[in-house]
């Protein structure tokens, strides 16, 4: 199993958005894991839950919130040592029949958060949540799935242990942004949080989680304000370790209506519309520098 948190600590840049558009086409082409689809969990960790309402509607959602079936709910079971079956916390995306030969929306997973509920985790248990989180909940994940996303929520500091837990026991970190001056004059906090998580995993002896690259949203090249900051984002991620993702994700009505839930989209084509190359694009490249098996059409279920 590879673990990816998408992480920016400004808001509004497009974490959840491109933490849904990884899942999709993660689940349902280009990755493939022993000539098999690849099985995708996206643990949305931000309490407004965008990315797992946009996946599995806002009733799944709500449901598993109010029975405490949430992220902190399952940690705060395995740290008083229970067993709690994974199962029952999960929300499964359904395949659905298309009656089309386009690329259907593959079946995936995931594992929402709630806000009341972190707090208290939070409040009881500190940074033990980081080593609940490396040694009892991943060892479960890893036997369910090949893929994780964690779509972190902005605004966090160390005080935020299981945002910071998160970020701290993934593989690979991906960072959205904009090509603005204010994105930019904000990234180096972001940084600055990542290289803690970093540092808080060497210090426990765990894989340290790697920066993977930065990708641009909301962005025309052929515009004054993109040649003004491209630079400026090129040489910030790399003093950080990172590298600009070769392709992009335009400013785009279309890929901001990708997350509304209350349309019934069945395909990929369907649901990310004149910008699925965009999309594919930037899903193939994330897909390839993490060392997944890319394929050219979608694998046989």
């Amino acid at each position: 199993m590879k673990s990816i948190a998408v992480f920016n600590n400004k808001g509004g840049v497009g974490k959840s958005t491109l933490t849904l558009l990884v899942a999709d086409f993660f689940a349902s082409t280009h990755v493939t894991i022993k000539d098999r689809p690849a099985r995708v969990l996206v643990v949305d960790l931000d309490a407004q839950g965008s990315s797992a309402t946009a996946l599995v509607g806002p009733s799944a959602v709500a449901d598993r919130q109010a029975a405490g079936r949430t992220v902190s709910g399952l940690l705060e079971k395995l740290m008083g040592r229970q067993a709690p079956s994974l199962a029952d916390y999960l929300i499964p995306r359904q395949v659905r029949e298309t009656g089309t030969r386009k690329i259907r929306l593959g079946k995936l997973w995931t594992l929402v958060s709630d806000g009341d509920g972190t707090m208290a985790l939070e409040d009881r248990y500190r940074d033990r949540i980081a080593i609940a989180l490396a040694e009892r909940l991943k060892p479960m994940l890893e036997k369910e799935f090949d893929i994780v996303l964690f779509d972190l929520p902005a605004n966090i500091d160390r005080r935020n242990y299981l945002a910071m837990a998160a970020l701290g026991v993934a593989d690979f970190i991906l960072t959205p942004t904009e090509p603005t001056r204010m994105t930019i004059n904000a990234m180096e906090k972001s940084f600055s949080i990542i290289r803690d998580a970093q540092g808080a995993a060497r210090q426990a002896g765990r894989r340290v989680p790697k920066l993977v690259g930065v990708v641009l949203n909301k962005t025309d090249r052929r515009t004054r304000q993109y040649r003004l900051h491209a630079r400026d984002i090129e040489q910030l991620a790399g003093a950080n370790d990172s590298l600009v993702f070769r392709n992009f994700l335009p400013a785009a009505p279309t890929l901001a209506s990708a997350t509304d839930d209350s349309i019934g989209f069945e395909t990929l084509r369907e649901r990310y519309d004149s910008y699925y190359d965009h999309v594919r694009k930037v899903a193939k490249e994330l897909a390839e520098r993490c060392g997944y098996s890319v394929s050219a059409r979608p694998p046989r279920s």
